[in-house]
């Protein structure tokens, strides 16, 4: 279903970084999965007039105001061109509530 999928899916491990990408996403930010394999590839590519305000909606969520979210989102590409997503995050907390 990852891999399969129509849509692009990214897991991100907040404990060590690392994010897990399937290949639709690595497509549409014209990434490989080694380029996709750190969350910082977010703040490189999120538009720079976003990320200060992208930063905040994830403190927010980690710090349990919500557990998921969805917003229209900019990227930047890096020849250039501006790429729009709709993004859904959703967090997963184990059994003691840690994410």
């Amino acid at each position: 279903m990852f891999e399969g999928a129509a849509i692009g899916i990214a897991i991100a491990d907040l404990a060590s970084g690392t994010l897990t990408t399937n290949l639709t996403f690595q497509k549409i930010l014209g990434c490989t999965a080694e380029e996709m394999r750190s969350v910082s590839i977010f703040d490189q590519l999120t538009h720079p007039d976003d990320r200060e305000a992208d930063n905040l909606r994830i403190q927010r969520m980690l710090h349990g105001e919500y557990d998921r979210m969805h917003q229209e989102k900019r990227y930047v590409l890096r020849d250039g061109r501006e790429v729009w997503a709709s993004v859904t995050r959703s967090l997963l907390r184990d059994a003691t509530g840690k994410h």
